[in-house]
């Protein structure tokens, strides 16, 4: 398996984790992500050093309706796209560069949780 699929999460599975990654750290900022369909998301990174919990709420997903959020990793010059399945839980480091991509013909939503060692 490639390395980045343990940052992968489906259904609170590995809550004890998820715990373990965050128990030190302080939640920086909460948000929900909205986008419309056809926009155009930008690469970024949330924070060096931090860690990023990504909950997808779609009812439903369907393989070509698009809603991927995409890592690139550099090194390998690689990227990588995860799935909006139903109740998907991403938890990242917060300094990877990466971006959510749209639905073709709806609305899509998720919920970030940003945590950081030193927020300001």
């Amino acid at each position: 398996k490639h390395p980045l699929t343990q940052m992968f999460l489906d259904r609170f599975e590995r809550e004890e984790l998820i715990q373990e990654k965050i128990q030190d750290l302080t939640l920086e900022r909460a948000l929900v992500n909205n986008y419309a369909p056809l926009e155009h998301p930008n690469f970024h990174i949330d924070k060096e050093g931090g860690i990023t919990l990504l909950y997808t709420i779609e009812k439903s997903y369907n393989l070509d309706d698009g809603g991927e959020t995409f890592f690139y990793m550099p090194d390998e010059d690689l990227t990588i796209g995860v799935p909006p399945r139903p109740k998907r839980l991403i938890m990242f480091d917060g300094g990877i560069l990466h971006k959510g991509s749209t639905f073709r013909n709806r609305r899509r939503y998720n919920i970030v949780f940003q945590y950081s060692a030193d927020f300001e």
